[in-house]
C-alpha cells in the first residue's frame, strides 16, 4: 500500500529555486515526495529548468520569476500561484544571501557601503518579509492551517566577522519568525529552518514514518542509544500522526526522551521536562548521540520539571503536552497543579495526551478473578498485585477512569477517558489464559475491571 505523504494534497511555494544543487531545489524534491503540489519562484530564469527537472520525476510544479525585492512583483506572482493552485498552504522563504549567477560578498563593516548594505537587507530579510505579508492574508482567509518556514542561519546568533549585512538580516529573520505570535489565532505557524546542507536533512523528518500497521511507536537501538522500545497504543500514534513542522510540543515526564526524539523528528519544537535529574541525563545523553548534527538544537531541550508545578511557558503558547505514565507519580496536590499549569500553557484547540496505570478497578475487581485462575491452575500470586512490581512503592496516586476524568475536568479540559490494553500477555504460557485476558481486556463491559491501561485526551476549549 502507497504510503500517504505528510503533505499530501497541499500547496507549497518555496522561493530560491535557481540550481539543482541548492537548497531550495532539494526542499522542493523533499515536499513533492511528501505529497505537496508545488509552485517554486526565482529572480533567474534558471527556475524554468529546475521545473522541468522536477516534471521529468512526475512532480506537480507551476514556475515563476519575480524579484522579491519588490513588492508589486511578489504581489503578482503570489495572485497566479493562487490562480494556478487555487491556495498557498505552506510557504518556504529560502530565496537570498546571493543572487543566482553572482559571487558572494564578504566585507569588513568599517568598509562597508549603504548599497551593499541595503542590497544585503533587501535580499534576505525584505524578501521574506514581502512574500509573508502578502501570502497571510490568503492563509487567513481560507480558514485553514497554514505553515511558514524561514530560511535562517546560525549568523544572525553568532554575527561572525567579515559579513555584517547578512549577519544583520539573518538575526531580523528570527524576529520576523515571531509573526507566529500575532497569526496564531488563525492556525498559522512560522517556524525557522537551519541553513547550509542540515536544510533538506530538516525537512526529512517530516517523511519519517510511525508503524501504522501494529498502532505501535518503536524505538530500535540506534533511535535511542540502546534503550528498550517504548510501546504506545494505535490512539498515541493518531495524536502523533497531527504533529507537524512547527508545532510546540511538551513532554512531561520525558523519561528517557523517546517521545522527545520522536516529536523532534515530526519537526515540532519539543520540550522534554522531569522531575528527576538522572533521567534528564539519560535523555540528553540519547538524544546527543541521535540528533548529532542532523536537527537545529533550537528544535528540542530538556529541563527539570519543577515541584512546584509551575511550568515555564507562556499562557496560550503550546499545541500538544503529553503526560505518560506520570499521574501515578503525582501526590493529588501535585497532579491538579501540573493540570493547572497545563491549562494555562495550552492554546485555544490545544491537547493533553495522558497514560497511567494501573486501573484501580482492575487491582480491586479484576485482579482477585485473575489470582483464582492462576491458583487453580497451580500457580500462587500475590494477594497484593503491586508486590509483583519492583517500584510499585513509587505510585502515589493510581487512578480509576473516572477518577481521572473529574481531575480532568476540574481543571478545566474537555476530557475524554477509555481504557485499552498495552500488554500482549505472551507471558503466559496457556494460550487459554493469554487469549481470554485479551478477550475480556477489549470486551465491553468486561474491559473496565480487567484493563490495566487507561488513556485520556483532554482538550482545551
Amino acid at each position: 500500500m502507497t504510503r500517504k505523504g505528510r503533505v499530501e494534497g497541499r500547496v507549497a511555494l518555496v522561493t530560491g529555486v535557481a540550481k539543482p544543487d541548492s537548497i531550495g531545489f532539494a526542499t522542493a524534491r523533499v515536499f513533492a515526495e511528501e505529497g505537496a503540489s508545488l509552485a517554486i519562484c526565482d529572480i533567474a530564469e534558471a527556475v524554468h529548468a529546475c521545473a522541468g527537472t522536477l516534471r521529468e520525476t512526475g512532480v506537480e510544479v507551476s514556475s515563476h520569476t519575480a524579484d522579491l525585492t519588490r513588492m508589486d512583483e511578489v504581489a503578482a506572482m503570489v495572485a497566479e500561484v493562487e490562480r494556478r493552485h487555487g491556495r498557498i498552504d505552506v510557504l518556504v522563504n529560502n530565496a537570498g544571501m546571493v543572487v543566482f549567477g553572482q559571487e558572494e560578498d564578504f566585507t569588513a563593516f568599517q568598509e562597508l557601503s549603504e548599497e551593499a548594505w541595503d542590497f544585503g537587507i533587501a535580499i534576505n530579510l525584505k524578501t521574506q518579509f514581502n512574500v509573508t505579508r502578502t501570502v497571510v492574508p490568503g492563509m487567513i482567509a481560507r480558514g485553514r492551517a497554514g505553515l511558514i518556514i524561514n530560511t535562517g542561519s546560525k549568523q544572525g546568533i553568532t554575527t561572525p566577522p567579515g559579513n555584517p549585512a547578512y549577519n544583520v538580516s539573518k538575526a531580523g529573520v528570527k524576529a520576523l519568525t515571531d509573526i507566529s505570535f500575532d497569526v496564531r489565532e488563525h492556525e498559522i505557524r512560522a517556524i525557522i529552518g537551519p541553513n547550509g546542507a542540515g536544510k533538506s536533512t530538516f525537512l526529512k523528518l517530516v517523511s519519517r514514518e510511525l508503524d501504522p500497521a501494529s498502532g505501535t511507536l518503536l524505538l530500535h537501538g540506534d533511535d535511542a542509544a540502546g534503550a528498550e522500545p517504548l510501546l504506545i497504543h494505535l490512539s498515541m500514534f493518531l495524536v502523533l500522526d497531527k504533529i507537524n513542522l512547527g508545532m510546540k510540543v511538551v513532554d512531561l515526564g520525558c523519561g528517557r526522551g523517546e517521545l522527545v526524539l520522536h516529536c523532534t523528528r515530526r519537526g515540532a519544537y519539543t520540550w522534554g521536562l522531569d522531575y528527576a535529574r538522572p533521567a534528564l541525563g539519560l535523555a540528553q545523553q540519547a538524544l546527543k548521540t541521535v540528533f548529532a548534527q542532523s536537527v537545529p538544537c533550537a528544535s528540542w531541550a530538556l529541563q527539570q520539571a519543577n515541584a512546584s508545578g509551575a511550568l515555564p511557558f507562556a499562557s496560550g503558547s503550546v499545541d500538544v503536552v503529553f503526560m505518560l505514565d506520570v499521574v501515578e507519580h503525582l501526590l493529588p496536590h501535585e497532579l491538579k497543579a501540573a493540570l493547572d499549569e497545563t491549562w494555562r500553557i495550552l492554546r485555544p484547540g490545544g491537547r493533553l495526551v495522558v497514560h497511567t496505570m494501573p486501573n484501580l478497578w482492575y487491582y480491586h475487581y479484576g485482579y482477585p478473578l485473575y489470582r483464582l485462575l492462576q491458583r487453580l491452575r497451580g500457580q500462587h500470586l500475590p494477594a497484593d498485585p503491586r508486590a509483583r512490581w519492583k517500584y510499585s512503592h513509587v505510585h502515589v496516586n493510581e487512578q480509576t477512569p473516572t477518577r481521572l476524568r473529574r481531575a480532568l475536568l476540574e481543571s478545566g479540559f474537555k476530557a475524554r477517558v477509555w481504557l485499552h490494553p498495552i500488554q500482549s500477555y505472551e507471558y503466559e504460557d496457556s494460550r487459554l489464559v493469554r487469549v481470554s485476558m485479551r478477550a475480556l481486556a477489549h470486551i465491553y463491559p468486561f474491559r473496565w475491571v480487567f484493563c490495566n491501561d487507561i488513556f485520556a485526551i483532554g482538550s482545551k476549549a
